[in-house]
C-alpha cells in the first residue's frame, strides 16, 4: 500500500493515519479541490453552493460540470453503522428535489453562494472557473435543460474516516 512520507529534522517518516475531527474540513477541501474527487473521467466541477436548501434538507455542496449536469456532494463522517444508509437516503432526497427544477430555479436557491464569489449566475461561475473567455451560443439555462428533464445528475457521498497529513 503506498505511504505518504514527510521529512522532520532531516529524516523521513511515514505519515500515519489519522481522523478528520470536523465534516467542515472535508466540505473546504472539496470546494477548493472538487477535482480531487474520486470521480470516473475527468470531470471539471464547478462549485455554485454550500449548505444549499434542497428539499427538507441542505446540501452540503452543490456543483455543475460545464454542460449544465448538476452534482451533489455530501460528505459524512463514519461515525455509526447507520451512516452509510443516512447518506445515501440524504442525497437521493436531494436529487429528487432537483428533479424538474430549472436553471433559473437552481440560481435562486444558489443566489447567495454566487454572490459571496462574485458570480452573477451559474453560467459565470462554469465561465470562470472551467473556461475563462469562453463563450457558447446557448444560455446555460438551454444547455442543461435537456439533461435535467433525463434526470442524469451526479450523486456523490463520502464516508471520510481517517485523512493523511
Amino acid at each position: 500500500m503506498p505511504t505518504l512520507w514527510r521529512q522532520e529534522d532531516g529524516v523521513w517518516h511515514p505519515t500515519a493515519p489519522s481522523g478528520f475531527p470536523k465534516e467542515e474540513i472535508l466540505h473546504n477541501l472539496v470546494e477548493t479541490a472538487p477535482n480531487m474527487l474520486p470521480i470516473v473521467g475527468a470531470p471539471r466541477l464547478t462549485i455554485i453552493g454550500r449548505e444549499t436548501p434542497l428539499g427538507s434538507g441542505l446540501a452540503d455542496l452543490v456543483a455543475v460540470e460545464p454542460d449544465g449536469r448538476p452534482v451533489v456532494i455530501e460528505i459524512k463522517l463514519e461515525r455509526n453503522s447507520e451512516a452509510k444508509r443516512a447518506v445515501v437516503a440524504q442525497v437521493l432526497s436531494y436529487a429528487a428535489a432537483l428533479y424538474g427544477m430549472t436553471a433559473e430555479e437552481l440560481e435562486a436557491v444558489c443566489t447567495r453562494y454566487l454572490e459571496e464569489h462574485n458570480f452573477a449566475s451559474i453560467a459565470d461561475a462554469v465561465r470562470a472557473r472551467i473556461s475563462p473567455g469562453h463563450s457558447t451560443k446557448r444560455s446555460f439555462g438551454q444547455t442543461c435543460r435537456p439533461i435535467w428533464r433525463r434526470a442524469a445528475f451526479v450523486l456523490l457521498w463520502s464516508l471520510m474516516t481517517h485523512r493523511l497529513i
